[in-house]
């Protein structure tokens, strides 16, 4: 049938219909106009164009709506909670610094008030400090007053908030930490450190000595990889020769502590009475020494338990430093002559001596919380990472650089990884941690340099990075099973209240079945195998997600970006990512990878074999720097520039880096501050270098970039991008 024409123009049919049924509703018109009735049918036309237009207005479904569109909108929704958190982050941040300061002017108040006061007025005043002063008078009666009885106000009134108050002395805590000065070397291993470092030769013009500079943490270098040329030879033979000699003298400590725990007085009934008769006996001679007093059962329980903690801490401390100093001789005669080698070694070497607290057993669920083992102390919770101790808390992207250079990086990653604590589980956190995607893959892996000229170099970093995928996906299944069967994560000796609980137990399960499917997926495993893999029983504690794989609609690529935009919603970022790359959609599966996982380092990853989508999001990298003479720290980092430059083939931009370098060094002071390690990371990953510290750069942009970058230098016309 031909299409209704009403005023000359064609009204499509469904839209006529569409007005008529409406109309049917309304009751206000017939189901057609009279062919006779010209003002009816001009009515019925009219409204029927007002319809059309009406429903052209309306808002578009949700799932209705094209898939850029709605990606869109989730990354603007992402973008904005990013800014309300970081704008969270720096007011909470303000606050600490203005409650630091008050309670630094209180203290000289009280410093100052408390002076002059008696014993009896000091005691006084101080219970007028705490909270539970008021409960404390309760208890004690009069005893803790002034003899009247009289109970203490509260002076943080009746309903305050222990949390709070507990939160503000925690804050104080950790700025009073800040700020404190860092302790000086106290292990073989961290004299060695602070030797290479250069902390124990400083000269300093004002006179202080090297105890007191030590104290303050200053230190020439701090990393590996912008240590002088002359530094590094031996450099292998000496970290392991130090680390025996540690490990050693951790074995020694163990039976020191043990012997002074087994040596512990308990004071049982016989003592007592024996410290009665010796009071007794006392009384009247002023000058008789009092008894000297034991501990009492419990007391003695808990040295014992103290001295076996502080024991075990040491057994494992040497263990990790025998373990690492193995790993590093085995490889030493492999590094004559090859410095780039020298120093990736020596800089993982450290770097897996500490125990990251964000690296515990349950990492691999997300949640966080272990307690580190300091190379300088016993058990704590937040090892000091300042100073010439910098290295043990991250890599630099001075020690990144140098591994692009290096010839050797197949051997450093059979050997080197995973770490000596990991006990040959891989994962995610601890790769990441050892900035493996930055330097073993990427989107110059092909480019023509001077020692990337080789096909079969590119082709073997292709199938190491293979292989790593291929442990992480292995190591993710075992995860997942051994959580279905123990309840426990590998490595866990016991699970904590909140694991036990069903449903922590359950998000668990999820997020492990999550991680095990996106890995396989990295290793390029197609929908075959994965409905395969579900057969043996792997992910039968995720029903949904298996369903997912076996449905009737999983060959369909919508079908899976339809979910994979579901599972955004959800925050299951990684099965996202693997949807997205199930239905060959990769831009949208890189976008997910930066922005909501924020890991540039697993987009490299991701894009091993397809530099044409990591390509322009490093490029906007590298666009977004600041100038070098800005100030920021980012910005004046030229290893971070030459970094960026080489994994997009930008020789003009490393020539940039190479170029600002002596500008930089005749503007700057020679003292290096003592800077926090987590102050500000590349990617999470990597401290940034010291514009002051770029010897050896010139020397890294010509091995990867050729020696048309020293041509570049010196013609001097380059264009600043910036």
């Amino acid at each position: 049938s031909s299409p209704t024409v009403v005023l000359g123009l064609p009204i499509p049919d469904g839209a006529m219909a569409g007005a008529s049924a409406r109309e049917q509703i309304a009751g206000k018109l017939p189901s057609k106009a009279a062919p006779n009735d010209a003002s009816s049918g001009c009515c019925c036309g009219f409204r029927a164009i007002g319809s059309s237009l009406k429903g052209m207005c309306e808002p578009v479904p949700i799932e209705q709506e094209a898939g850029h569109v709605r990606l869109a909108k989730m990354h603007e929704e992402r973008d904005r909670e990013l800014a309300a958190a970081k704008l969270r982050a720096v007011e909470a941040k303000l606050q600490q610094e203005i409650a630091l300061k008050e309670w630094e002017a209180q203290l000289v108040q009280l410093h100052e008030k408390r002076t002059a006061m008696t014993s009896e007025e000091l005691d006084k005043d101080v219970l007028d400090h705490f909270a539970a002063a008021a409960w404390l008078r309760t208890v004690s009666g009069s005893s803790l007053g002034g003899g009247d009885g009289t109970e203490l106000a509260n002076p943080e009134g009746e309903d305050a908030d222990p949390q709070a108050q507990l939160a503000d002395e925690a804050a104080a805590e950790a700025a009073a930490r800040a700020a404190a000065e860092p302790a000086g070397p106290q292990t073989p291993f961290e004299h060695w450190l602070a030797d290479r470092m250069g902390l124990d030769g400083m000269q300093r013009e004002d006179g202080d000595t090297e105890a007191h500079h030590m104290g303050r943490g200053g230190c020439r270098w701090r990393c590996f990889g912008t240590l002088p040329r002359e530094a590094m030879p031996s450099v292998a033979d000496s970290l392991s020769e130090v680390l025996a000699r540690s490990a050693e003298e951790d074995s020694k400590r163990v039976d020191e502590v043990l012997g002074r725990a087994g040596k512990v007085k308990t004071a049982g009934f016989s003592e007592k009475f024996d410290e009665i008769l010796a009071r007794y006996a006392a009384e009247g001679d002023e000058d008789q020494t009092e008894a000297e007093e034991g501990l009492s059962p419990e007391e003695a329980a808990v040295a014992q338990e103290q001295a076996q903690a502080e024991a075990e801490a040491l057994r494992s401390r040497s263990a990790r430093f025998r373990a690492v100093g193995t790993r590093v001789a085995s490889l030493a005669p492999t590094l004559e002559g090859d410095t780039a080698s020298a120093r990736l070694v020596a800089a993982l070497a450290v770097l897996d001596l500490v125990e990251n607290p964000r690296l515990s057993p349950s990492a691999v669920d997300g949640r966080t919380g272990s307690v580190g083992t300091g190379v300088h102390g016993e058990l704590s919770g937040l090892p000091d990472f300042r100073g010439f101790r910098a290295p043990l808390g991250a890599l630099s992207t001075a020690d990144a650089c140098w591994a692009l250079c290096s010839e050797k990086r197949h051997l450093v990653v059979e050997r080197m990884l995973p770490s000596a604590a990991a006990e040959g589980r891989w994962s995610w956190p601890e790769v990441r941690r050892c900035g493996v995607g930055w330097w073993l893959c990427g989107a110059s892996a092909s480019c023509s340099s001077a020692s990337f000229d080789d096909r079969d170099a590119s082709a073997r970093q292709l199938e190491q990075t293979d292989a790593i995928v291929s442990k992480l996906a292995q190591s993710a299944v075992a995860q997942l099973r051994h959580y279905e069967n123990t309840g426990k994560f590998l490595g866990q000796k016991s699970s904590t209240m909140m694991e036990r609980c069903d449903s922590s137990n359950n998000k668990a399960l999820q997020r492990l079945a999550d991680k095990a499917v996106f890995w396989y997926v990295l290793l390029g495993t197609k929908l075959t195998k994965l409905k395969a893999l579900v057969k043996t029983g792997v992910l039968r504690a995720e029903p949904a997600l298996a369903a997912l794989l076996n449905h009737e609609k999983s060959e369909d690529p919508l079908f899976l970006r339809k979910n994979a935009f579901r599972l955004l919603q959800l925050h299951r970022f990684q099965l996202a990512v693997a949807l997205f790359l199930l239905c060959d959609c990769w831009e949208e599966a890189a976008s997910v990878a930066a922005k909501h996982l924020q890991d540039m380092q697993l987009v490299l990853i991701l894009a091993r074999r397809r530099p044409d989508i990591s390509a322009p999001m490093l490029r906007n990298m590298l666009a977004e720097l600041p100038p070098p003479a800005s100030g920021s720290a980012m910005g004046e980092d030229a290893w971070l520039r030459l970094l960026l430059a080489w994994h997009v083939g930008d020789a003009a931009e490393a020539a940039r880096a190479v170029s600002s370098v002596a500008a930089a060094a005749a503007s700057v002071a020679t003292e290096v501050p003592c800077v926090d390690v987590d102050s500000e990371l590349f990617d999470g990953v990597f401290r940034l270098s010291s514009a002051r510290s770029c010897a050896g750069l010139a020397d890294v942009a010509t091995t990867l970039f050729g020696p048309g970058v020293a041509a570049l230098v010196q013609k001097g016309d380059l264009e600043p991008c910036f």
